[in-house]
């Protein structure tokens, strides 16, 4: 009976150190929701394992840059961040630019081999069951994996 309740505790302890594996998806810059909920994010680190940010929706590369900066002033820089497909038109590309995109800009952006999309469905498969996505803008880089599913079903 000792070696089972000794084998129960040493299971919880494993698995209470765990962290969830988290992917960011948003499309920053437009409205400060996206600032906060990765700010937030960043504060609880000891409870999730974030893979990577991806961003979504318009100027996602200066969403990235953005992204880049916040990351670089609260020291997380090992955090990768994967740009997704520029949605906006080009006469929006001329015309609109957010006002946090001033913040950063002029920031450096290492870009990653890959897109965000492919990023996504990398760690999907990686981690099968194992990744939680949090989207917190349009689902630009989702939305091929959704019709990907949907198309392996039918």
């Amino acid at each position: 009976m000792k070696k089972l309740i000794l084998f129960f505790l040493i299971s919880f302890s494993l698995t209470a150190q765990q962290r969830q594996k988290v992917i960011f998806d948003c499309d920053l810059g437009d409205d400060i929701d996206d600032a906060y909920a990765l700010g937030y994010l960043l504060t609880l680190q000891d409870r999730y394992e974030i893979l990577g940010i991806t961003t979504c929706y318009g100027r996602t590369e200066d969403r990235a840059i953005l992204a880049h900066k916040l990351l670089e002033v609260t020291g997380e820089n090992h955090i990768p961040i994967y740009v997704g497909k520029n949605t906006s038109k080009s006469s929006e590309r001329a015309n609109w630019y957010a006002d946090q995109f001033y913040w950063a800009k002029g920031s450096p952006l290492t870009k990653k081999p890959q897109g965000a999309t492919e990023f996504i469905r990398s760690q999907l498969k990686k981690y099968p069951g194992e990744v939680i996505i949090f989207s917190v803008g349009p689902v630009t880089n989702l939305a091929p994996l959704g019709a990907e599913l949907k198309k392996a079903k039918a």
